[in-house]
């Protein structure tokens, strides 16, 4: 004859669960989504008379007072109303001024993204115009390309001296009479400086009205060539000041704006709560959800760990506090359901059960840099280059800056030395123990882990009884 077994003993074996890792919620079997505890204890407290909100600081102030726990850590921390409540009503006009901020912020940021990139584009035409002239007469090396040279004396006559259309540019004038050579004497005459022009046209056998036009010519173009340059030099310098001024004030608004993106994402209410039979729309019904780890070393790399759900169900009434409070606040009724789990853990264990719960935290804060991002990877490689420029031009004003006197040796340096020369020696035969850069973290063994469980579940039962006599509740 089989045995009988209940609908929650076969869920556990179905989904191969023990029976600290599921529980019974709204008449559904389900996982809690913990670990398996090393002893798990709940309190189920209804109170309609008095707030409820002291339960979750006696057991905070027990566990730091009484038993001594350094380290807490907030995991969850949520709330859901029913839409017709006062509370809703409240949170909601909160959670507007907040979005309205946080609003002007993005507008400020994406304006400011979209003036970036003007910027690095003008940047860009800028060291197109002075690659040319590096390459017409660099100072540096000393190159000299006629390719270049063609190049700006095209740009000259096409957009300083208008052209064809215009009678006395180049091109203009070699369609008066005596003139047709014009064009191709100004484009094959090389001249570098205003200085050397007359020395250069004086030698040709061409008449003298002819010399005389290209001199003017020579002239103006080299110094438009020089005048130009040095203008572009500068306005390359300012540029590149203004973006990375411009840069800094993106990333001043970006850190302004994630407290405000932190506040949405707590103050937004959750759905799985909203979609509970325990909250109706026309009932002034809350829920409320607060998760925090308590944990305090055990040696051997692990630690006693206490984790604290507390789960509200209130019916929330909007009122003044005091006299003096010149705010609305709600104050919470109604029943909590109090899980306290025991756990031996490792500091690896701990950093990643934290980060699993704030993975979701992490999505609305990533919105404002994922924003950037997608902004430096559409302006590519050339940004990040002007970004570095900017770096050096900071970092060689830094070494302009006077350094620190260097210490003069006193007359017992030497003797120091010798002593100096023994300890290397020292260290030939005894070699030093390498530090431990946090990469070879060794696991702790499963007897600590094992202590620090029964630690654990001593400070759980602890609590959890404590309570119940403090408070004139039935304990053994």
């Amino acid at each position: 004859m089989t045995e009988n077994k209940t609908a929650f003993q076969k869920f556990l074996e179905e989904n191969g669960l023990e029976e600290e890792e599921a529980e019974v919620t709204n008449e559904i079997y389900k996982g809690t989504g913990y670990p398996t505890p090393a002893k798990a204890y709940r309190l189920i407290l209804e109170n309609y008379g008095s707030p409820i909100e002291q339960i979750y600081y006696w057991f905070l102030n027990h566990l730091r007072h009484d038993q001594n726990y350094p380290n807490f850590i907030k995991l969850v921390d949520t709330f859901s109303a029913s839409e017709s409540s006062s509370f809703f009503g409240n949170m909601s006009q909160r959670i507007g001024i907040q979005q309205d901020k946080a609003g002007s912020y993005l507008r400020v940021i994406s304006e400011l993204i979209k003036q970036l990139f003007q910027i690095v584009r003008e940047l860009r035409m800028i060291d197109e115009k002075i690659v040319v002239r590096n390459a017409w007469n660099n100072p540096t090396t000393g190159e000299k390309f006629k390719s270049a040279d063609v190049t700006l004396k095209g740009e000259f006559v096409e957009l300083v001296e208008g052209g064809a259309k215009e009678v006395n540019s180049v091109y203009g004038l070699a369609r008066e009479v005596g003139y047709h050579i014009l064009p191709d004497l100004f484009f094959n005459t090389r001249v570098y400086s205003t200085k050397k022009v007359d020395e250069v046209v004086n030698p040709m056998d061409y008449n003298e009205r002819v010399k005389n036009v290209l001199r003017k010519k020579l002239f103006n173009f080299v110094n438009w060539v020089e005048q130009t340059n040095k203008e572009f030099k500068d306005r390359r310098e300012f540029e590149l000041r203004y973006m990375y001024q411009h840069w800094q004030t993106i990333r001043t608004y970006l850190l302004w704006i994630k407290p405000y993106l932190r506040n949405i994402k707590r103050m937004t209410m959750k759905t799985k709560h909203l979609e509970s039979v325990d909250i109706i729309s026309a009932f002034e019904t809350s829920i409320i959800e607060i998760e925090i780890m308590a944990h305090k070393s055990a040696g051997h790399g692990t630690n006693t760990c206490l984790l604290l759900n507390f789960y509200y169900n209130t019916k929330p009434e909007m009122g003044f506090h005091t006299q003096d409070y010149q705010q609305k606040g709600p104050v919470h009724v109604g029943k909590v359901n109090v899980d306290i789990k025991a756990y031996g853990w490792s500091d690896k264990t701990i950093k990643e059960f934290q980060e699993y719960r704030n993975e979701e935290d992490l999505e609305l804060l990533g919105l404002a840099d994922y924003k950037i991002q997608s902004a430096i990877e559409m302006l590519g490689d050339t940004f990040k280059k002007y970004l570095e420029e900017c770096g050096d031009v900071i970092k060689n004003k830094e070494e302009d800056k006077p350094k620190k006197k260097i210490k003069q040796e006193s007359m017992i340096t030497p003797f120091i030395s010798i002593f100096s020369g023994f300890a290397e020696l020292g260290k030939a035969f005894f070699p030093a123990k390498e530090k431990d850069d946090g990469q070879n973290i060794s696991m702790p063994k499963e007897e600590y882990l094992d202590k620090a469980a029964s630690s654990a579940v001593g400070s759980a039962w602890l609590a959890y009884k404590i309570y119940k006599k403090a408070n004139g509740l039935l304990s053994w």
